[in-house]
């Protein structure tokens, strides 16, 4: 005998919602299995925090308007060399005298200011700007001093993002944890249907947190979707029938242990699946039947009545002794052996084989 391959491809939907199969709808009852998993991994920080003093000092304004004021409020920014100073205070800077339209800078007042960040780089600052109002400038009454240097490492999100990176979600072994849950509730697993889902983050240290290390933790949901196997069997087996002639054939393998998953969409409630089978038919012989028809038959009509079958390669009638022309009519003299199928060959959509 040979053996017919039967190239089926459907869609199905796993429904756990479902309770029994609809095969006009393509519907299957689906059971879902999940696992979580926590997974750490500690790197260290790159960032970097001043956590020095900051200078401080006062500062003259000078206010070189012919006529008006100027009031500045408290917490507004004085520029020096990049450097930003903020003042403590609001100041009114009367405005200055002129002489031939030439300003006398004898409008002036004084402020205290508070270095923007820490650090000695602030230190010794001695003209400013003011970038809220060009009529003003300024110069340091006294010293700007007292900024100190005390660098420490801090997170940043490149720290948390490289942590986060080290770690593989696409573990293996929660793959085959899930598969023998649902074998053990007797289900056969869509492997395909495998999820991580969205992975809960939490972090040792929040970005800007001074720390020489952070360590970042996934927490991972895995999930997965299993069939009861007889009924992607009744869907797959109704597919390859149409292609098959089924009053000499049957089928020996439906190919859904081998076949190809692929998820279209995925799910809390389920799954839409295709699948692409490589299904196996062979000859639906009855060893009884050929018995009965073969008593007292010649070797011949044998041949030609078994032949018939299209997965039926070679038919042998063996009689002995040598001057027997018939099989005897004795059903207890009749022996039938069946080879199993050696080769496979394509089916065509029609049923017919080339």
């Amino acid at each position: 005998t040979d053996a017919t391959t039967v190239e089926t491809e459907l869609d199905f939907t796993l429904s756990t919602t479902a309770t029994e199969l609809d095969p006009e709808q393509n519907i299957v009852p689906a059971k879902q299995v999940q696992q979580q998993k926590s997974y750490t991994q500690q790197v260290a920080t790159t960032g970097q925090k001043n956590n020095g003093n900051k200078a401080s000092g006062t500062v003259t304004l000078t206010n070189c308007s012919q006529s008006d004021d100027i009031t500045l409020p408290a917490g507004s920014g004085l520029s020096s060399n990049g450097n930003t100073y903020i003042t403590q205070s609001s100041v009114t800077v009367p405005a200055s005298s002129f002489k031939k339209s030439v300003c006398q800078n004898d409008g002036k007042a004084n402020v205290n200011v508070i270095a923007q960040s820490p650090g000695t780089s602030f230190n010794g600052a001695t003209s400013f700007s003011v970038p809220s109002n060009s009529s003003l400038s300024g110069s340091a009454s006294g010293s700007i001093s007292g900024g100190t240097d005390n660098i420490v490492r801090t997170v940043n999100q490149n720290d948390i993002n490289n942590a986060k990176s080290k770690i593989n979600l696409e573990d293996p072994s929660m793959k085959s944890e899930l598969e023998g849950q649902l074998r053990k509730a007797g289900y056969f697993p869509v492997k395909a249907t495998f999820n991580s889902g969205t992975p809960a983050v939490t972090t040792s240290n929040s970005v800007g947190q001074v720390a020489d290390n952070v360590t970042v933790t996934q927490n991972v949901t895995y999930s997965m979707l299993g069939a009861q196997r007889d009924d992607l069997a009744t869907l797959v087996t109704d597919s390859i029938k149409e292609q098959i002639d089924t009053q000499k054939q049957s089928i020996l393998d439906d190919g859904i242990d081998s076949a190809t998953y692929t998820v279209s969409n995925l799910t809390a409630t389920g799954a839409q699946i295709s699948i692409k089978a490589t299904a196996t038919a062979g000859p639906d012989l009855d060893v009884d039947q050929i018995k009965q028809e073969a008593l007292g038959q010649k070797p011949a009509a044998i041949r030609d009545s078994l032949k018939n079958n299209p997965d039926v390669k070679n038919v042998d009638v063996k009689l002995s002794p040598f001057w027997v022309s018939s099989v005897p009519k004795k059903e207890s003299k009749v022996i039938v052996k069946i080879e199993k199928p050696a080769t496979t060959k394509a089916s065509s959509a029609n049923g017919d084989n080339p």
